[in-house]
């Protein structure tokens, strides 16, 4: 099923004067006033007040000066926000994906944010803050669940259920709280960014473990609550790309976990084929506003080489326009795109196609059910169950640079002695018995395994 999903952000959350219909849009929300508020630092390092001079008064923008916050907590600006949700409802898409939730509401603004006693210098200057009264504050979970039983329940008519995805940048147990409870339903889906932490965050080649992946896969499970439904991703335009933070031979084994976790896994375009972060040559060449913000860190700070444009093939521009993009393309394009990959059957695409295939057709992956095994450091190792455990199968995942014998076996007293391999990230694995006491694995390998 193709369902249709619209990024809520510049219009639900924060006014755009970037917008061409910025100034139309200026005269009819300053009808109700107070429309903006009017924090000292915002998210890209920047003042977190502008000066509109038309108006003689400052604005509020947690994020940059082009998207002010808009004040929630008058009626008239919620009633136009669901106006506008309305008419897209009205359009066919299928649901919101409502970005920078904990930035929904702030608190009173004549209060100054505590500073942050334990703040060293290191990290963003939007940290030196304690954000009480800006992240999260009282009343993002009355207006979801308003949201949810009101707009969203109305237009989920038979057959076409409205999605509410929240996209918040908070830690665990906060995105937990987006889905609300029984009684007051929020969220279907609280995006979850953890596994961004897998490798060198600066998109330097690093490496991981096992042993890390499987507590970032617990502190997500364990802060869900009970019966709903997980999200995993390993990058988006804010995080350096998977192939970047971690070196090439790991590609197709992050995407292998991506795909076999339980809930709902999400893409970034271009981690299927393995795509680099692209390069940015200069601080003149940067065109993010966090980079912009900073000319001494701007290399560290810019999230364009994440956004480069999409490798479709060898041909000028990687195939993604005729046209110079916005942003250059990564230089091995001409090895890494879809069309060089398309028909190879254990190319990352590959891998990922055939993986996805297999998630589809049997019902151990559409379950919530994940048991977490015992291993050795450099791996990690999973079984997925259906509900009524007719089918249950063996993942195992190595973030080694070395070959290994795994014995999972006697590691485990849930395990048979053989399992048939299903699906492999390599050539010559897959629709063998293997033995589970004396498990072969490459570094870089994934296997997903029926057990007997």
């Amino acid at each position: 099923m193709c369902m249709s999903l619209l990024r809520y952000r510049s219009i639900l959350v924060l006014g755009s004067s970037a917008l061409r219909t910025y100034q139309k849009l200026l005269k009819e929300l300053f009808l109700f006033l107070p429309y903006y508020f009017r924090l000292q630092v915002n998210m890209y390092g920047g003042s977190a007040w502008t000066l509109d001079e038309t108006r003689g008064q400052y604005y509020l923008h947690q994020f940059s000066e082009f998207q002010p916050d808009l004040n929630l907590d008058e009626d008239n600006v919620l009633q136009y926000l669901e106006d506008s949700m309305e008419q897209w409802f009205a359009m066919g898409v299928d649901g919101l994906n409502i970005q920078g939730t904990q930035f929904l509401f702030e608190g009173p603004i004549h209060k100054d944010e505590p500073v942050n006693d334990n703040y060293n210098g290191e990290l963003e200057g939007y940290d030196s803050l304690l954000h009480y009264y800006t992240s999260d504050y009282t009343g993002v979970h009355e207006l979801l669940n308003t949201w949810r039983e009101g707009i969203f329940f109305r237009y989920s008519t038979a057959g076409t259920y409205r999605l509410m995805i929240t996209d918040s940048d908070t830690n665990s147990t906060y995105l937990g709280n987006y889905y609300g409870t029984d009684d007051n339903p929020e969220a279907d889906l609280a995006k979850n960014y953890n596994l961004f932490n897998i490798g060198d965050v600066n998109g330097d080649g690093g490496r991981t473990s096992g042993t890390e992946i499987d507590e970032l896969l617990r502190d997500w499970l364990n802060a869900l609550p009970d019966g709903e439904w997980p999200s995993f991703q390993l990058g988006s335009h804010n995080a350096r790309r998977i192939a970047s933070r971690l070196s090439h031979p790991y590609v197709k084994v992050a995407n292998m976990l991506l795909l076999t976790l339980p809930g709902t896994p999400i893409c970034y375009y271009g981690d299927e084929i393995g795509m680099k972060d692209t390069m940015i040559e200069t601080y003149e060449d940067v065109q993010d506003i966090k980079g912009k913000n900073d000319q001494v860190n701007w290399f560290v700070k810019t999230r364009d080489p994440e956004r480069g444009p999409m490798q479709w093939n060898d041909s000028a521009n990687a195939g993604f326009s005729k046209s110079e993009p916005w942003l250059p393309v990564a230089d091995n394009y001409n090895v890494v795109n879809v069309e060089r990959q398309l028909d190879q059957e254990f190319s990352n695409l590959g891998v990922f196609k055939k993986t996805v295939a297999f998630r589809s057709d049997n019902r151990a992956f559409l379950s919530t059910d994940i048991q977490m095994l015992e291993h050795e450091n450099d791996i990690t190792a999973y079984i997925r169950s259906s509900d009524e455990q007719s089918e249950r199968f063996l993942v195992v995942l190595s973030f080694s640079d070395e070959h290994m014998n795994s014995d999972l076996f006697n590691k485990n007293n849930d395990l048979p002695l053989e399992g048939t391999v299903r699906v492999a990230t390599d050539d010559d694995r897959e629709g063998k018995v293997v033995q589970l006491n004396k498990l072969s694995i490459f570094g870089g390998e994934g296997l997903i395994i029926e057990l007997h």
